[in-house]
């Protein structure tokens, strides 16, 4: 079989987990701030330096002022706990040619930025859920072939929000709310952020080789596969 065609990889399914935090009116990301979060994926590769991944990630985010030393902090004395959801669909750049069938590396690493929308559930400071909020993912990662079909990686990415909900302070709540005394950087709108470790599976597909592309893939495949 291999040497009549050649195989490629198409695309590859995985998840992975790993810590959260966040970046919201209460201060900036902390140790005390983080959390857990998992991750799915699905990956087409485009070619050997572009690919495509829709990812679905949960993210539980929680912060309080207690954790921080600041004036405003000790006014308001708030806490909060989420959950979120981000659905998203990305581009990676490959700087090496992982899995490739030329010149392949074992280890890549790669840029990700994309587009996804992420819902607000099971807050402590309202009981209405909010599923429809922008958000632009961006960050890095590194992949490693571990055998031929499993991948390992590890994935960082800092999610930019375009509201200010996530840790429940408004940006319009009164001033007089001991509770809602608003941060110094009160036009900041919020991010969150998740690094983890992955594990992916990998789906081929036959390429057939030039001499044989104009023929029909059923007579091919009687002739050689059957």
């Amino acid at each position: 079989m291999a040497s009549t065609a050649t195989i490629a990889q198409f695309s590859e399914f995985g998840g992975g987990v790993g810590a959260t935090n966040i970046r919201s009116d209460l201060g900036l990301v902390s140790l005390p701030n983080t959390r857990w979060g998992v991750n799915g994926f699905y990956r087409w590769n485009l070619s050997h330096i572009w690919v495509m991944r829709l990812e679905a990630k949960y993210v539980n985010a929680a912060s309080s002022d207690s954790y921080y030393d600041y004036a405003v902090s000790n006014a308001r004395n708030y806490s909060f706990k989420n959950n979120m959801l981000e659905v998203s669909a990305n581009m990676e750049y490959n700087f090496l040619n992982f899995r490739y069938l030329k010149d392949e590396h074992r280890w890549c690493p790669f840029l990700t930025a994309g587009f996804g929308n992420y819902g607000l559930f099971a807050t402590s400071y309202d009981d209405k859920a909010d599923f429809f909020n922008f958000s632009i993912p961006i960050g890095f990662g590194v992949k490693f072939k571990l055998s031929d079909y499993w991948n390992l990686g590890f994935i960082y990415t800092a999610s930019k929000t375009f509201n200010d909900k996530i840790d429940g302070i408004s940006q319009s709540e009164p001033r007089e709310m001991s509770v809602r005394i608003r941060a110094t950087d009160e036009a900041t709108n919020d991010w969150f952020h998740f690094a983890g470790f992955t594990i992916s599976y990998t789906l081929y597909r036959l390429r057939c080789p030039k001499h044989l592309e104009e023929e029909s893939a059923p007579e091919y495949w009687q002739r050689h596969f059957r």
